[in-house]
């Protein structure tokens, strides 16, 4: 079975919302990222991120997706919602 951000390959992938603060000047280059892209700046923040976490991976910093732990983070989530 292959994994792609943790989710089963068969299955539809499903964007998560976040909310984060930037300081000014990481803002300010996200918007002329975004501008030059002809993009939304969450969009672009997004793509950010997304090769930001590929990166991480790619180098070891983050540990490789395993059912156990995204079972272990869908229970922490559900936990939280209450």
């Amino acid at each position: 079975m292959s994994h792609i951000w943790g989710v089963d390959a068969n299955s539809e992938p499903m964007p998560r919302r976040v909310y984060v603060t930037l300081p000014d000047t990481v803002y300010a280059s996200l918007e002329r990222w975004a501008k030059l892209r002809g993009q939304a700046i969450a969009t672009t923040a997004a793509i950010a991120v997304e090769l930001s976490v590929r990166q991480a991976e790619d180098k070891g910093e983050i540990p490789p997706f395993t059912e156990t732990a995204g079972e272990e983070e869908n229970s922490n989530e559900s936990a939280g919602s209450n």
